[in-house]
């Protein structure tokens, strides 16, 4: 099965325990306590990738249009959606996109896209000063998540 599928089949099936391998995050175990802890999760990621980049670049970074590439259930965009003025999300499931409309609706997150991803990122538009992807190469083959990575660089915005 290609990892395409196998995405699909995971957001379908369960969709936070696919992306935090955690028995309390399976569909079965999951009540308002998991999920705010599977949230909580993405608030720490990009609060130490935020507070990294002003260790490197400054305190005054300011982000207009960020990308989170492999978005999955929205863990990451929602608290994304508070540092940036707009996140776009792209994930290769169209199971785990819905799941992310979701969460970005049952938290009132308005300044969000969310679209499908290809290899080629067709959907994309514009340009990104701020661009993540956390926890999604190391599911895809090394040439083709090359190539992906490579499409990405030219999404960049100068000075981003």
């Amino acid at each position: 099965m290609s990892t395409d599928k196998s995405w699909e089949k995971w957001g379908q099936q369960d969709p936070y325990y696919a992306v935090l391998t955690h028995e309390k995050f399976r569909n079965k175990q999951l009540n308002k306590d998991s999920l705010e802890a599977f949230f909580k999760t993405g608030h720490g990621n990009v609060n130490n990738t935020i507070n990294r980049c002003r260790q490197l670049f400054g305190d005054d970074i300011t982000l207009k249009n960020t990308l989170d590439y492999g978005c999955g259930t929205g863990r990451m965009v929602i608290p994304l959606a508070k540092f940036s003025d707009h996140v776009t999300g792209m994930d290769i499931s169209d199971a785990m996109l819905d799941e992310a409309r979701k969460n970005c609706q049952e938290n009132g997150i308005e300044n969000v896209s969310l679209i499908k991803a290809d290899d080629q990122l067709s959907e994309l538009k514009g340009s990104f000063d701020f661009v993540i992807s956390h926890m999604v190469f190391q599911h895809i083959p090394v040439a083709r998540g090359m190539q992906i990575f490579r499409n990405l660089l030219g999404y960049i915005a100068p000075e981003g």
